[in-house]
C-alpha cells in the first residue's frame, strides 16, 4: 500500500523505501508518474537547472557526460514544450516538481 501511494506521488519514494527497508520488506525501486511525461532523471535534471547550475555542473553532479545532460535537457524541453531555461523552470514550479522554499 505504502508503494501505491509513493507511486501516485501522495508519498516520498525515497521515504517509504526507507520505512520498507527498515521493516525488512523489500526496497526495491518505486516508479511514479511524473508530469508530461518526465522521467526520474529528467526530473533530476529539471531540479538541478532550477537551482541555477549550468550543463556541465548537472553532469558532474549526477556522474554522466555532458553531452548526456544535454540530451536529457532537450528532451525535458520538448516534452515540457518550452524553448528556454527560463521557461522550463517556471514549468518545474508550476508542476511542483521542486520545493518551493
Amino acid at each position: 500500500m505504502l508503494r501505491l501511494e509513493a507511486e501516485r506521488g501522495a508519498l516520498d519514494p525515497d521515504a517509504v523505501r526507507a520505512v520498507l527497508a527498515a521493516a525488512g520488506g523489500l526496497s526495491e525501486r518505486i516508479r511514479r508518474e511524473w508530469p508530461a511525461g518526465l522521467t526520474e532523471r529528467e526530473v533530476e535534471v529539471l531540479r538541478l537547472i532550477t537551482y541555477g547550475l549550468t550543463t556541465r555542473q548537472v553532469a558532474r553532479r549526477l556522474a554522466i557526460s555532458p553531452r548526456t545532460a544535454d540530451h536529457h535537457v532537450e528532451h525535458i524541453y520538448t516534452k515540457l514544450g518550452v524553448h528556454t531555461r527560463a521557461q522550463a523552470v517556471a514549468s518545474a514550479f508550476r508542476l511542483a516538481l521542486v520545493d518551493q522554499r
